[in-house]
């Protein structure tokens, strides 16, 4: 911690991104995470790109499921989607 002109700035060590997934422990979070949850992060960590479509073919759940489970993330301040349907991707928090 370092005080500059009245202000405390504070440095936080941040994992640098990686090809490779990390893990996703509940502890990184802090929240409760359902199996469908952590399986669709892991997909966003390997793929930013994916779509919800894609999602829902390699889950094996519907549409409806994955976005029901991509908003409830959204929510809970895990990840957030940057750009459009297109050409956006995901990006977690």
């Amino acid at each position: 911690m370092v005080k500059v002109a009245n202000t405390f700035i504070t440095a936080f060590d941040r994992p640098s991104f990686t090809d490779e997934p990390h893990d996703i422990e509940l502890k990184t979070t802090g929240k409760e995470l359902s199996t469908s949850e952590q399986s669709i992060l892991r997909l966003i960590q390997k793929n930013s790109l994916i779509t919800q479509k894609e999602i829902a073919l390699k889950l094996g759940l519907s549409e409806d499921g994955v976005r029901y489970n991509t908003n409830k993330l959204k929510v809970k301040g895990i990840i957030k989607r940057i750009g459009g349907k297109k050409e956006g991707r995901w990006q977690i928090c």
